[in-house]
């Protein structure tokens, strides 16, 4: 399992570049916005994708847990991401 985490993908290309060439390796991937759910415009073509609006350690011991399977995802996406999600968007994994 890869996970890639980054920031502001969106507006940073080396992030972008990065996320895109580790998913192209087709290994099963985990993408995760530590700060906003727009990144993942930056890297589309993710399967599984999280968002953490946060890199303080309450949100990455959440991330930890959904990943490991210890919590289940219950938020819901709050913006649309034009072109990929609706407001509200969430699903379990």
């Amino acid at each position: 399992l890869l996970i890639i985490g980054t920031i502001s993908a969106s507006m940073q290309s080396e992030q972008a570049a990065l996320a895109n060439e580790l998913l192209a390796l087709n290994i099963p991937t985990v993408t995760v916005a530590l700060r906003t759910p727009y990144d993942l415009r930056a890297y589309p073509q993710a399967q599984t994708h999280l968002c953490t609006y946060s890199i303080h350690p309450p949100s990455m011991i959440a991330l930890a847990g959904i990943i490991w399977g210890k919590a289940q995802v219950t938020g819901q996406l709050p913006v649309t991401i034009p072109d990929l999600y609706a407001f509200g968007h969430s699903q379990k994994i």
